[in-house]
Protein backbone atom coordinates (compact mmCIF):
# COMPACT_ATOMS: atom_id res chain seq x y z
CA UNK A 1 0.00 0.00 0.00
CA UNK A 2 1.64 3.42 -1.31
CA UNK A 3 1.63 6.57 1.29
CA UNK A 4 0.52 9.63 0.41
CA UNK A 5 1.28 12.94 2.52
CA UNK A 6 -1.21 15.69 1.82
CA UNK A 7 -0.21 19.14 3.22
CA UNK A 8 -2.72 21.62 3.34
CA UNK A 9 -5.14 18.99 4.52
CA UNK A 10 -7.54 21.10 5.97
CA UNK A 11 -8.28 23.59 2.94
CA UNK A 12 -9.90 23.70 -0.17
CA UNK A 13 -8.36 21.37 -2.04
CA UNK A 14 -6.25 19.01 0.63
CA UNK A 15 -9.60 18.21 2.09
CA UNK A 16 -10.79 16.72 -0.87
CA UNK A 17 -7.69 15.17 -1.96
CA UNK A 18 -7.91 13.43 1.70
CA UNK A 19 -12.05 12.41 1.42
CA UNK A 20 -10.60 11.14 -2.80
CA UNK A 21 -7.62 9.13 -1.48
CA UNK A 22 -9.27 7.97 1.63
CA UNK A 23 -11.68 4.68 1.87
CA UNK A 24 -14.53 5.39 0.05
CA UNK A 25 -16.80 5.67 2.32
CA UNK A 26 -15.02 9.17 3.43
CA UNK A 27 -15.83 10.73 -0.11
CA UNK A 28 -18.09 13.48 -0.33
CA UNK A 29 -21.80 12.89 -0.81
CA UNK A 30 -21.95 13.87 -4.34
CA UNK A 31 -18.43 12.10 -5.14
CA UNK A 32 -18.53 9.54 -7.77
CA UNK A 33 -18.02 6.23 -6.12
CA UNK A 34 -17.56 3.28 -7.58
CA UNK A 35 -18.47 0.75 -4.75
CA UNK A 36 -19.78 2.22 -1.34
CA UNK A 37 -17.89 -0.40 1.00
CA UNK A 38 -14.27 0.32 -1.78
CA UNK A 39 -11.42 0.11 0.42
CA UNK A 40 -8.45 2.86 -0.65
CA UNK A 41 -5.18 1.69 -2.23
CA UNK A 42 -3.79 4.04 -0.41
CA UNK A 43 -2.80 5.30 3.03
CA UNK A 44 -3.17 9.04 3.41
CA UNK A 45 -1.47 11.25 5.97
CA UNK A 46 -3.16 14.22 6.49
CA UNK A 47 -0.86 17.22 7.32
CA UNK A 48 -2.88 20.56 8.42
CA UNK A 49 -2.52 22.60 11.82
CA UNK A 50 -0.02 20.07 13.38
CA UNK A 51 3.43 20.13 14.29
CA UNK A 52 5.50 20.18 12.53
CA UNK A 53 5.08 23.71 10.41
CA UNK A 54 6.56 23.44 7.17
CA UNK A 55 8.80 25.76 7.87
CA UNK A 56 10.60 24.07 10.45
CA UNK A 57 12.93 22.08 8.18
CA UNK A 58 14.49 19.59 10.86
CA UNK A 59 10.90 18.77 12.21
CA UNK A 60 10.22 17.61 8.44
CA UNK A 61 12.83 15.77 8.03
CA UNK A 62 11.44 13.70 11.57
CA UNK A 63 8.44 13.97 10.41
CA UNK A 64 9.40 12.30 6.74
CA UNK A 65 11.69 9.56 8.24
CA UNK A 66 8.57 8.38 10.40
CA UNK A 67 5.68 8.56 7.76
CA UNK A 68 7.94 7.29 4.71
CA UNK A 69 5.70 8.54 2.00
CA UNK A 70 5.92 7.67 -1.27
CA UNK A 71 3.91 10.98 -2.57
CA UNK A 72 3.68 13.84 -1.37
CA UNK A 73 1.17 16.43 -2.23
CA UNK A 74 1.82 20.08 -1.12
CA UNK A 75 -1.26 21.95 -1.43
CA UNK A 76 -0.41 24.01 1.91
CA UNK A 77 0.26 28.04 1.01
CA UNK A 78 -1.03 31.34 1.87
CA UNK A 79 -3.06 31.59 -0.91
CA UNK A 80 -5.02 34.83 -0.19
CA UNK A 81 -2.98 36.92 -2.83
CA UNK A 82 -4.27 39.81 -0.97
CA UNK A 83 -2.78 39.05 2.14
CA UNK A 84 0.70 38.26 0.23
CA UNK A 85 0.76 41.78 -1.06
CA UNK A 86 0.33 43.09 2.54
CA UNK A 87 2.52 40.69 4.56
CA UNK A 88 5.15 39.18 1.46
CA UNK A 89 8.08 38.36 3.89
CA UNK A 90 5.12 36.05 6.07
CA UNK A 91 4.05 34.95 2.75
CA UNK A 92 7.30 34.01 1.28
CA UNK A 93 8.20 32.01 4.00
CA UNK A 94 5.74 29.49 3.84
CA UNK A 95 5.22 29.69 -0.08
CA UNK A 96 8.87 29.61 -0.91
CA UNK A 97 11.00 28.31 1.95
CA UNK A 98 8.08 26.00 2.91
CA UNK A 99 7.92 24.87 -0.33
CA UNK A 100 11.26 24.11 -0.91
CA UNK A 101 11.84 22.28 2.53
CA UNK A 102 9.12 20.18 1.74
CA UNK A 103 11.34 19.09 -1.41
CA UNK A 104 13.96 18.40 0.54
CA UNK A 105 12.78 16.35 2.94
CA UNK A 106 11.05 14.57 0.12
CA UNK A 107 14.48 13.82 -1.34
CA UNK A 108 15.76 12.66 1.77
CA UNK A 109 12.94 9.85 2.57
CA UNK A 110 12.40 9.02 -1.73
CA UNK A 111 9.20 10.48 -2.33
CA UNK A 112 7.77 11.92 -4.74
CA UNK A 113 6.86 15.42 -4.60
CA UNK A 114 3.52 16.64 -6.19
CA UNK A 115 3.99 20.71 -6.08
CA UNK A 116 0.39 22.41 -6.32
CA UNK A 117 1.54 25.72 -8.26
CA UNK A 118 -0.87 28.36 -9.69
CA UNK A 119 -2.19 30.21 -12.64
CA UNK A 120 -0.96 33.29 -10.92
CA UNK A 121 2.11 32.96 -12.01
CA UNK A 122 1.05 33.72 -15.75
CA UNK A 123 -0.24 37.34 -14.30
CA UNK A 124 1.35 39.77 -15.76
CA UNK A 125 -0.04 43.59 -15.80
CA UNK A 126 2.88 45.34 -17.53
CA UNK A 127 2.85 43.72 -20.98
CA UNK A 128 -0.67 43.29 -23.16
CA UNK A 129 -1.44 39.86 -22.67
CA UNK A 130 -1.76 37.80 -25.23
CA UNK A 131 -5.46 36.02 -25.78
CA UNK A 132 -3.54 32.74 -26.17
CA UNK A 133 -3.77 30.13 -23.50
CA UNK A 134 -0.24 29.97 -22.01
CA UNK A 135 2.29 27.10 -22.37
CA UNK A 136 4.37 26.29 -19.38
CA UNK A 137 7.62 26.90 -21.50
CA UNK A 138 6.88 30.39 -21.61
CA UNK A 139 9.35 32.90 -19.90
CA UNK A 140 6.99 34.22 -16.82
CA UNK A 141 7.13 37.83 -15.08
CA UNK A 142 4.66 37.93 -13.02
CA UNK A 143 3.65 41.05 -11.34
CA UNK A 144 2.17 39.75 -8.02
CA UNK A 145 3.44 38.79 -4.99
CA UNK A 146 1.93 35.39 -5.11
CA UNK A 147 2.38 34.09 -8.38
CA UNK A 148 6.15 35.42 -7.66
CA UNK A 149 6.49 33.20 -4.68
CA UNK A 150 4.66 30.05 -6.93
CA UNK A 151 6.90 30.53 -9.70
CA UNK A 152 10.18 30.84 -7.28
CA UNK A 153 8.71 27.46 -5.39
CA UNK A 154 8.79 25.95 -8.59
CA UNK A 155 12.06 26.49 -9.06
CA UNK A 156 13.30 25.51 -5.94
CA UNK A 157 10.88 22.85 -5.68
CA UNK A 158 12.73 21.23 -8.45
CA UNK A 159 16.42 21.50 -7.80
CA UNK A 160 16.09 20.67 -3.70
CA UNK A 161 13.56 17.28 -5.33
CA UNK A 162 14.47 16.34 -9.31
CA UNK A 163 11.05 14.07 -9.03
CA UNK A 164 9.23 17.19 -8.81
CA UNK A 165 5.66 17.55 -10.63
CA UNK A 166 4.41 21.23 -10.09
CA UNK A 167 1.05 21.63 -11.23
CA UNK A 168 -0.33 24.67 -12.12
CA UNK A 169 -4.25 25.12 -10.53
CA UNK A 170 -6.58 27.08 -11.82
CA UNK A 171 -9.49 29.06 -10.49
CA UNK A 172 -11.37 26.44 -8.65
CA UNK A 173 -14.98 25.54 -6.99
CA UNK A 174 -17.23 23.17 -5.27
CA UNK A 175 -21.35 23.30 -6.08
CA UNK A 176 -21.41 20.63 -3.34
CA UNK A 177 -21.51 21.04 0.57
CA UNK A 178 -19.03 23.63 1.79
CA UNK A 179 -16.09 21.97 3.31
CA UNK A 180 -14.14 23.35 5.97
CA UNK A 181 -12.13 25.99 3.90
CA UNK A 182 -12.51 29.34 4.94
CA UNK A 183 -12.16 31.10 1.34
CA UNK A 184 -15.43 31.35 -0.69
CA UNK A 185 -15.34 30.89 -4.36
CA UNK A 186 -17.71 31.16 -7.81
CA UNK A 187 -20.34 29.50 -6.91
CA UNK A 188 -20.71 30.88 -3.16
CA UNK A 189 -20.88 34.01 -4.59
CA UNK A 190 -23.61 33.20 -6.99
CA UNK A 191 -25.47 31.36 -4.70
CA UNK A 192 -25.59 34.23 -2.46
CA UNK A 193 -26.71 36.93 -5.11
CA UNK A 194 -29.59 34.40 -5.90
CA UNK A 195 -30.50 34.06 -2.17
CA UNK A 196 -30.73 38.01 -1.29
CA UNK A 197 -34.09 39.00 -2.23
CA UNK A 198 -32.49 43.06 -2.74
CA UNK A 199 -33.44 44.30 -6.08
CA UNK A 200 -31.09 46.63 -5.59
CA UNK A 201 -27.52 44.30 -4.92
CA UNK A 202 -25.00 44.15 -7.60
CA UNK A 203 -22.47 42.10 -8.56
CA UNK A 204 -19.91 43.10 -10.95
CA UNK A 205 -17.24 40.82 -12.80
CA UNK A 206 -14.62 41.96 -15.06
CA UNK A 207 -15.09 41.62 -18.72
CA UNK A 208 -11.44 42.26 -19.53
CA UNK A 209 -10.32 39.02 -17.77
CA UNK A 210 -9.94 35.36 -19.00
CA UNK A 211 -9.25 32.53 -16.96
CA UNK A 212 -9.66 28.88 -16.79
CA UNK A 213 -12.11 28.01 -14.30
CA UNK A 214 -12.36 24.06 -12.78
CA UNK A 215 -14.45 22.10 -10.32
CA UNK A 216 -12.07 20.95 -7.45
CA UNK A 217 -13.35 17.09 -7.18
CA UNK A 218 -12.00 16.85 -11.23
CA UNK A 219 -8.91 18.28 -9.93
CA UNK A 220 -9.14 15.43 -7.33
CA UNK A 221 -9.53 12.82 -9.87
CA UNK A 222 -7.14 13.43 -11.74
CA UNK A 223 -4.77 13.57 -9.05
CA UNK A 224 -4.57 10.13 -9.14
CA UNK A 225 -3.16 9.81 -12.80
CA UNK A 226 -0.61 13.52 -11.88
CA UNK A 227 1.30 10.64 -9.45
CA UNK A 228 2.54 9.28 -12.36
CA UNK A 229 3.44 12.35 -14.47
CA UNK A 230 7.42 12.51 -15.57
CA UNK A 231 8.92 15.54 -13.75
CA UNK A 232 8.00 19.26 -14.60
CA UNK A 233 5.83 21.54 -15.01
CA UNK A 234 1.94 21.13 -15.76
CA UNK A 235 -0.78 22.98 -16.66
CA UNK A 236 -3.72 21.54 -14.52
CA UNK A 237 -7.60 22.51 -14.68
CA UNK A 238 -10.34 23.28 -16.95
CA UNK A 239 -10.21 25.12 -20.24
CA UNK A 240 -12.16 28.31 -20.85
CA UNK A 241 -12.39 30.84 -24.02
CA UNK A 242 -15.07 33.11 -22.19
CA UNK A 243 -14.23 36.49 -19.90
CA UNK A 244 -14.83 36.10 -16.15
CA UNK A 245 -18.42 37.90 -16.83
CA UNK A 246 -19.61 36.24 -19.35
CA UNK A 247 -18.57 32.50 -17.16
CA UNK A 248 -20.11 33.82 -14.00
CA UNK A 249 -23.48 34.63 -16.49
CA UNK A 250 -23.62 31.09 -17.79
CA UNK A 251 -23.11 29.52 -14.18
CA UNK A 252 -25.77 32.16 -12.82
CA UNK A 253 -28.18 30.67 -15.34
CA UNK A 254 -27.41 26.90 -14.65
CA UNK A 255 -27.54 27.60 -10.56
CA UNK A 256 -31.08 29.45 -11.52
CA UNK A 257 -32.40 26.82 -13.32
CA UNK A 258 -31.20 24.25 -10.60
CA UNK A 259 -32.58 25.84 -7.90
CA UNK A 260 -36.00 26.70 -9.55
CA UNK A 261 -35.60 30.19 -9.39
CA UNK A 262 -35.81 30.15 -13.44
CA UNK A 263 -35.70 27.88 -16.07
CA UNK A 264 -32.57 29.17 -17.56
CA UNK A 265 -29.72 26.63 -19.07
CA UNK A 266 -27.10 26.24 -21.39
CA UNK A 267 -26.65 24.19 -24.30
CA UNK A 268 -23.23 23.48 -25.44
CA UNK A 269 -20.06 23.83 -23.41
CA UNK A 270 -16.56 25.63 -24.18
CA UNK A 271 -15.73 26.62 -21.04
CA UNK A 272 -12.16 26.60 -19.25
CA UNK A 273 -10.21 26.37 -15.48
CA UNK A 274 -7.58 28.63 -11.57
CA UNK A 275 -5.64 27.98 -9.00
CA UNK A 276 -5.71 30.60 -6.87
CA UNK A 277 -8.88 29.73 -4.17
CA UNK A 278 -9.91 33.49 -3.68
CA UNK A 279 -13.02 34.51 -4.51
CA UNK A 280 -14.67 35.22 -7.86
CA UNK A 281 -16.95 38.30 -7.19
CA UNK A 282 -17.25 40.34 -4.68
CA UNK A 283 -20.61 41.91 -3.26
CA UNK A 284 -22.29 45.22 -3.99
CA UNK A 285 -25.34 46.09 -1.84
CA UNK A 286 -25.33 42.92 -0.22
CA UNK A 287 -24.92 40.47 -2.98
CA UNK A 288 -23.35 37.81 -0.53
CA UNK A 289 -20.11 37.90 -2.39
CA UNK A 290 -17.15 37.46 0.09
CA UNK A 291 -13.22 39.04 -0.75
CA UNK A 292 -9.83 38.16 0.74
CA UNK A 293 -9.07 41.44 -0.49
CA UNK A 294 -6.53 40.03 -3.16
CA UNK A 295 -5.90 42.42 -6.57
CA UNK A 296 -6.03 38.96 -8.55
CA UNK A 297 -9.31 38.02 -7.73
CA UNK A 298 -12.37 38.03 -10.56
CA UNK A 299 -15.01 40.03 -8.52
CA UNK A 300 -15.12 43.27 -8.27
CA UNK A 301 -17.09 46.10 -6.83
CA UNK A 302 -19.82 47.89 -9.19
CA UNK A 303 -19.42 51.74 -8.89
CA UNK A 304 -22.56 52.93 -10.23
CA UNK A 305 -23.89 49.85 -11.55
CA UNK A 306 -27.28 50.80 -12.33
CA UNK A 307 -26.04 52.02 -15.86
CA UNK A 308 -25.20 48.51 -16.75
CA UNK A 309 -24.94 47.90 -20.17
CA UNK A 310 -25.08 43.73 -19.92
CA UNK A 311 -28.38 44.05 -21.06
CA UNK A 312 -29.24 41.59 -18.43
CA UNK A 313 -33.28 41.12 -17.69
CA UNK A 314 -35.42 39.19 -15.76
CA UNK A 315 -36.49 36.60 -18.53
CA UNK A 316 -36.72 33.43 -16.05
CA UNK A 317 -37.32 31.24 -19.24
CA UNK A 318 -34.17 31.97 -21.66
CA UNK A 319 -31.51 29.72 -22.02
CA UNK A 320 -28.24 30.86 -23.25
CA UNK A 321 -26.31 28.28 -25.57
CA UNK A 322 -22.24 28.29 -24.72
CA UNK A 323 -21.01 27.19 -27.24
CA UNK A 324 -17.05 28.52 -26.29
CA UNK A 325 -17.56 32.12 -28.44
CA UNK A 326 -16.95 35.31 -26.67
CA UNK A 327 -19.44 37.10 -26.39
CA UNK A 328 -17.86 39.95 -27.97
CA UNK A 329 -17.12 41.94 -24.80
CA UNK A 330 -13.29 42.11 -24.53
CA UNK A 331 -10.69 44.55 -25.96
CA UNK A 332 -11.42 47.66 -25.91
CA UNK A 333 -14.89 47.28 -27.01
CA UNK A 334 -16.50 46.60 -23.18
CA UNK A 335 -19.74 48.58 -24.25
CA UNK A 336 -20.62 46.03 -27.55
CA UNK A 337 -23.72 43.91 -27.08
CA UNK A 338 -23.52 40.16 -26.20
CA UNK A 339 -22.85 38.37 -29.07
CA UNK A 340 -25.97 35.95 -29.66
CA UNK A 341 -23.80 32.84 -28.69
CA UNK A 342 -24.37 33.84 -24.51
CA UNK A 343 -27.12 35.77 -23.96
CA UNK A 344 -27.38 38.57 -21.45
CA UNK A 345 -27.06 37.44 -17.47
CA UNK A 346 -30.27 35.83 -16.25
CA UNK A 347 -30.57 38.13 -13.14
CA UNK A 348 -30.16 41.75 -13.86
CA UNK A 349 -28.19 42.51 -10.58
CA UNK A 350 -25.05 40.81 -12.32
CA UNK A 351 -23.18 43.23 -14.12
CA UNK A 352 -20.07 43.62 -16.56
CA UNK A 353 -17.17 45.39 -14.61
CA UNK A 354 -15.96 47.75 -18.26
CA UNK A 355 -13.38 49.22 -16.05
CA UNK A 356 -11.01 46.53 -13.99
CA UNK A 357 -8.02 44.95 -16.24
CA UNK A 358 -9.14 47.80 -18.94
CA UNK A 359 -5.33 49.29 -19.27
CA UNK A 360 -3.74 46.05 -19.39
CA UNK A 361 -6.48 42.51 -19.97
CA UNK A 362 -5.67 40.19 -17.90
CA UNK A 363 -5.52 36.71 -19.32
CA UNK A 364 -4.65 33.56 -17.30
CA UNK A 365 -5.93 30.66 -19.85
CA UNK A 366 -3.94 28.00 -19.71
CA UNK A 367 -2.92 25.51 -22.75
CA UNK A 368 -3.44 21.94 -22.20
CA UNK A 369 -1.89 19.79 -24.89
CA UNK A 370 1.33 18.99 -22.89
CA UNK A 371 -1.35 17.11 -20.00
CA UNK A 372 -2.96 15.83 -22.75
CA UNK A 373 0.06 14.20 -24.17
CA UNK A 374 0.67 12.95 -21.15
CA UNK A 375 -3.04 11.16 -21.19
CA UNK A 376 -4.87 13.48 -18.57
CA UNK A 377 -7.66 15.76 -19.41
CA UNK A 378 -10.83 17.92 -18.21
CA UNK A 379 -13.74 18.84 -19.42
CA UNK A 380 -14.33 22.14 -20.38
CA UNK A 381 -15.12 24.56 -17.60
CA UNK A 382 -19.46 24.31 -19.02
CA UNK A 383 -19.17 20.69 -19.09
CA UNK A 384 -17.38 20.34 -15.23
CA UNK A 385 -19.41 22.94 -13.94
CA UNK A 386 -23.15 20.66 -15.73
CA UNK A 387 -21.87 17.62 -14.42
CA UNK A 388 -20.96 19.05 -10.84
CA UNK A 389 -24.07 20.15 -10.82
CA UNK A 390 -25.63 16.85 -11.61
CA UNK A 391 -23.46 14.81 -8.60
CA UNK A 392 -24.58 17.92 -5.85
CA UNK A 393 -28.38 17.64 -6.46
CA UNK A 394 -29.89 15.58 -3.70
Amino acid sequence: MKTILITGAGGFLGSRLVRRFSAGTSAAPHFPQTEPDAVSPYRVYPLSGRAPDIRDAAGLLALFRQVRPDYVIHCAAVSDTGRCEREPEFSYSVNVIGAENIAIACRASGAKLIFCSSDQVYFDNVRIASPVPHRESEKLYPSGVYGRQKLEAEKRCAAACPDTVSLRLSWMYDTGKPGPEKHGNLVTTLRGLLDNPDPDARLAFPVYDRRSLTDVWDVAINMEAALDLAPGVYNFGSPNPLNTYETAAVFLSLLRGTSGNGGNSVAGAGGQNSGDLGNGGNSVAGAGGQNSGDPGNSGNRAAGAGGQNSGASRNSGSSAAASGQSSGVSGNACNRAAAPSIQNASDPRLVPDCQRFASCPRNLQMDLEKLSLAGISFPTAQEGFVRSLSRSRP
